[in-house]
């Protein structure tokens, strides 16, 4: 799939009309203290062997996905892990028959999540969970 390490100071990452589908992770992301910018929209991660579109270690977190559906994947459709001062703003969306959790948010503090006409559904385990510390939704 897709492999993102980012390690620029205040960089904006936008992925369009992206399909990543039977790979090991559909779009894995490794952020640091960055502040970068992440903007998907358009796109498919679907039937992956774990998860669909992963992002971990981020401080000053701040993804968009706008138009995205994110189904058939072994493990989570979107697992946000230790991701720090922030937001996540998912509109117009679908996590779909994702084996583990639909959208997973663990770990994280002082995170704003926004849910806009976004459909979870059919996840083995649980459609959405959230874990952490200040985290307003």
């Amino acid at each position: 799939g897709i492999v993102i390490a980012a390690t620029a100071t205040d960089a904006c990452i936008t992925l369009e009309g992206v399909e990543s589908f039977g790979n090991e992770h559909g779009l894995s992301y490794t952020g640091s203290s960055s502040g970068t910018t992440v903007w998907i929209k358009d796109s498919t991660f679907s039937d992956n062997r774990q998860a669909g579109i992963t992002a971990h270690d981020n401080e000053n977190f701040c993804w968009t996905l706008d138009n995205v559906t994110v189904k058939g994947n072994k493990d989570c459709g979107l697992h946000v892990m230790d991701a720090q001062k922030g937001s996540l703003q998912i509109s117009h969306s679908d996590f779909i028959s994702n084996t583990h959790v639909g959208i997973l948010v663990d770990e994280s503090s002082n995170l704003q999540v926004t849910l806009d006409n976004v459909s979870v559904l059919a996840s083995a385990k649980s459609n959405i969970s959230f874990k952490g510390s200040d985290l307003l939704v």
